[in-house]
């Protein structure tokens, strides 16, 4: 009688094992092949860990392909090692749908240049509803992931952490397609629960430089989640001829470079970027040279909400060339340049709500919000304005002839204190006569240690301190 020995790959319904095809996961044997034995199968892949890894270079990615390493591959995942100059670990040909890729640590192997953990060589075609799940990719990379995604997601990556000593150059993602008029670009790609360090910004041939960390150029909408940049001598995102991007619970620092965020309109989107930020937080160090934010071409909108800006240089502004802040609320600003942060926003929009911006150095007008005294944006019946209140009184809001209601944000320059007061005005308007009756203070919180008086005259609600100054948001439904 003779034995024939089982393998898990014969096993009715089971995944197929590379294992099982000839790989052997020594770090020295070129497993490649097996892996696309593996693949051909059209099983679910598992890749079990060995204590070096497997050499793999341009593994066949094939539409509906699911391979998965043994354990997460945020440090302890199993590796893989690219050992050829210009080789991707996966690499597509044209384009693949459905995929997924979870659980590697992906590198190459000392000496080799231009290597790639995902590399898609033909850029005017796509790939499409993809999905990278606890991928470590290492500074050894010259680029992580070099696509052209549609309705792709990274959800718990990490890229850059590992042989992030070494001085070369390094990108974690690269999505420049074959033409800027392509279709498809109508599609949503997202980044969640990610972390980018130690981009570099000279290829590994010390030219052509990388323009940042993530540098996207299609697809109309991203967003980033819950994810975080850091230690960059190049900026941590640039989105080129993309509409909205919006980052949510983000974190910046370290990043040496112009900017830490860049929009670039051209080539491909007459509309203009938005960019939204919410619950983001950006450490900027010293090294930062111009605005947070930077715009190329006709700039755009964004909008921040509970946003930190801390250690800000002197001299470094919230925007290079920004024309509207959409619905600015709840800013803490930080360091040496807060004074100067604002300069050169020209209009904010609070919506319809109060806006707070904090911790400003010097005066407010330091922070040159508009050349005028205060923004106004009447639309609907709302006008808002920013205003810095004296001794005297000073018109904070225009109302009609019959009143208004208005919320007031106030933050004492020199205490720090802050305070907010809901008040309703009314004109007293009889005859053809203001009778400006005091105006009705509503709700007070009222922190700022300058105990102000509002006052009606000629249809303008008035604010003074008692003693010293405020900065002042006003919101006035009218």
């Amino acid at each position: 009688m003779s034995l024939t020995k089982a393998s898990f790959s014969m096993i009715n319904g089971a995944v197929a094992n590379v294992l099982d095809y000839g790989a052997v996961g020594d770090g020295v044997t070129d497993d490649t092949a097996a892996f696309n034995l593996a693949i051909a199968t059209g099983k679910k892949v598992f890749v079990p860990k060995t204590a070096i890894g497997y050499v793999v270079n341009n593994i066949d990615v094939v539409t509906n392909m699911v391979i998965e390493g043994e354990k997460s591959g945020i440090s302890d995942g199993t590796r893989l090692i690219v050992s050829t100059d210009n080789a991707g670990a996966f690499t597509v040909t044209t384009q693949a749908f459905q995929i997924e890729i979870i659980n590697f640590i992906i590198t190459a192997a000392t000496g080799v240049t231009g290597a790639r953990a995902y590399k898609q060589l033909d850029k005017s075609y796509y790939t499409a509803y993809a999905r990278f799940t606890g991928i470590e990719t290492s500074s050894k990379l010259a680029v992580s992931y070099d696509l052209l995604p549609i309705f792709t997601v990274w959800r718990d990556c990490r890229d850059g952490y590992i042989d992030a000593a070494l001085a070369q150059g390094h990108q974690a993602i690269n999505v420049t397609p074959a033409n800027f008029s392509q279709g498809n670009q109508s599609n949503i790609n997202k980044i969640v629960d990610s972390s980018f360090w130690g981009a570099n910004g000279s290829d590994c041939a010390g030219t052509n430089g990388y323009a940042a960390m993530v540098d996207i150029a299609y697809g109309d909408t991203w967003t980033i989640d819950n994810t975080d940049f850091e230690a960059a001598n190049i900026p941590a995102f640039k989105a080129r001829g993309i509409i909205n991007i919006h980052f949510r619970n983000a974190r910046f620092e370290g990043i040496a470079a112009s900017s830490v965020v860049i929009a670039d309109i051209t080539p491909s989107n007459p509309i203009g970027t938005s960019m939204y930020f919410t619950n983001c937080t950006s450490f900027m160090g010293s090294t930062l040279t111009s605005g947070v934010f930077g715009y190329i071409g006709t700039a755009s909108a964004i909008e921040l909400q509970d946003c930190i800006f801390a250690q800000i240089p002197s001299g470094v502004t919230l925007t290079n060339s920004i024309t509207s802040i959409k619905n600015a609320f709840n800013i803490n600003t930080i360091g040496a340049g807060s004074g100067g942060f604002l300069t050169g926003v020209n209009a904010i929009n609070y919506g319809g709500g109060v806006a707070l911006i904090k911790n400003f150095a010097g005066t407010v007008a330091d922070n040159a919000v508009s050349a005028a005294n205060g923004v106004t944006q009447s639309s609907g019946g709302f006008t808002s304005s920013f205003n810095t209140v004296v001794s005297s009184a000073t018109a904070i809001g225009t109302f009609n002839t019959i009143g208004a209601l208005a919320w007031i944000s106030g933050y004492n320059i020199v205490g720090g204190n802050q305070g907010i007061w809901l008040v309703a005005a009314f004109s007293g308007y009889q005859s053809g006569v203001d009778t400006n009756p005091a105006p009705n203070v509503i709700y007070s919180n009222d922190l700022t240690g300058t105990s102000p008086v509002f006052t009606v005259a000629s249809g303008q609600l008035k604010m003074a301190t008692t003693t010293g100054s405020l900065g002042v948001i006003v919101s006035l439904l009218v």
